[in-house]
């Protein structure tokens, strides 16, 4: 059986992705979220939270470079209904 520590680090990041979703579905700008998060003395983040935020970060500014694709897999057509 899971330690209590695993499950309370499970609800832990799933209340952060909730959080994070509900922040950036109300505008809040990835780059705002990115400052916010703790940081390690290198820059890199202290938390998963903080290193999908660090990916999102990296999509965001991929898909506003001129000529761009975005995600690896954006060139895969959608499935028709």
């Amino acid at each position: 059986m899971p330690s209590p520590w695993t499950w309370r680090r499970d609800w832990l990041l799933f209340d952060a992705g909730d959080l994070l979703s509900l922040a950036l579905q109300n505008g809040t700008p990835e780059t705002a979220l990115a400052k916010s998060v703790a940081r390690l003395e290198d820059g890199s983040p202290a938390s998963r939270a903080g290193e999908l935020i660090d990916v999102i970060v990296k999509e965001v500014e991929a898909m506003n470079q001129p000529d761009s694709q975005g995600a690896a897999d954006a060139d895969v057509p959608a499935e028709e209904s």
